[in-house]
């Protein structure tokens, strides 16, 4: 448990410091969390979401990536 807390943080540190090459390597961090359950769609930060997405489509995972806003969209 306290090494998911401690990714989080690195996480945190990396998307508020990091620059475009940083992003695609959090995104497919944040596509493994959501393809191993360990986190949701909606958590994921805004400004990640559509490399996220990306990510899971190329891993053949686009369904996980839905969210209530993503929901709501479709209506």
């Amino acid at each position: 448990m306290r090494f998911r807390t401690w990714l989080q943080n690195i996480l945190i540190f990396l998307i508020l410091g990091g620059n475009e090459m940083k992003y695609s390597g959090l995104a497919m961090v944040y596509a493994y969390l959501i393809i191993d359950g360990a986190k949701e769609f909606s958590e994921v930060p805004k400004r990640l979401k559509k490399k996220v997405k990306e990510a899971l489509t190329a891993l053949g995972a686009e369904e996980l990536a839905v969210d209530d806003t993503t929901e709501k969209e479709g209506i």
